[in-house]
């Protein structure tokens, strides 16, 4: 029988300029993102800590956090103080193990669908516009949403969301120029 290993190895208390760069240009944060990003930070606080490899070299390469590695810096930047982070600490074999954990961290197995999404939001205060707003969700057109009359989802729903309709602020798509 096959047991699965554990490599988390713990919690250790970094400053962001012990995180070191690890991905390069794989992944790509345009200036909307960035701005998300910054907003959930301001709003939520640092809640998802980077995961980091130790390297033979004593670094600390970032697993997964690398936009918010680089949100953080801009942050600092501009006047806000950012405090020492707590970071989990991932034993990789080696550097190609590493790699392969980055690619991993990246990669999305699961997929966001519309009636998902509804469900969610609809058992929650955050009302769609907001969701729409502060997060991203590259895997849902919203743009089709309202073409498709809401195509799926269940009655309750619908009319869930109607009642919700009256607190949300308008918003157009940057995309396509759907206002919703």
């Amino acid at each position: 029988m096959k047991t699965i290993k554990d490599i988390v190895k713990g919690i250790v208390i970094l400053d962001i300029d012990d995180l070191e760069e690890f991905q390069g240009n794989l992944k790509d944060l345009t200036e909307e993102n960035y701005n998300r990003l910054k907003n959930e930070i301001l709003a939520d606080g640092f809640a998802a800590p980077p995961f980091v490899w130790k390297n033979p070299k004593g670094q600390y390469c970032i697993l997964d956090a690398h936009q918010r590695k680089r949100v953080l810096v801009k942050m600092r930047e501009a006047g806000i103080k950012i405090p020492k982070i707590n970071c989990i600490e991932i034993a990789a074999k080696d550097r190609n193990h590493a790699k392969r954990l980055v690619l991993a961290y990246t990669s999305q197995y699961g997929t966001m669908t519309k009636q998902g999404l509804y469900e969610f939001l609809n058992t929650s205060d955050i009302s769609f516009a907001d969701a729409v707003a502060i997060f991203r969700f590259p895997e849902i057109d919203f743009g089709n949403m309202a073409l498709e009359n809401n195509e799926g989802l269940s009655h309750d729903m619908e009319k869930n969301q109607d009642e919700k309709k009256k607190n949300y602020t308008k918003m157009q798509c940057p995309s396509c120029g759907y206002e919703f």
